[in-house]
């Protein structure tokens, strides 16, 4: 069974050149492949034009304050060991 395919990028397919927009068939197998590489997607879902998302909410970004130095608190010494008297 042949799927309706629309081409997503400029590729070769079949012997055909096809470039983005171009409608086209290709057997199921195939198609399966060729929406997963991302070079066609099924006809009728195609996008003439480019999604423009829309700003709802304009965010300030600002630098994070410095933190203190942070002061080290010196290591404990561990306990000498004695020597063993002989």
């Amino acid at each position: 069974m042949r799927q309706e395919l629309t081409a997503l990028k400029a590729f070769t397919y079949a012997g055909r050149a096809l470039v983005a927009g171009d409608p086209f068939r290709a057997p199921r197998a195939d198609a399966r492949a060729l929406r997963a590489l991302g070079r066609a997607a099924p006809a009728g879902t195609y996008q003439t034009t480019a999604l423009k998302p829309t700003v709802t909410k304009e965010v300030v970004t600002q630098a994070p304050a410095r933190k203190a130095a942070a002061k080290k608190a010196p290591a404990k010494k561990a306990p000498a060991k004695k020597a063993a008297a002989k």
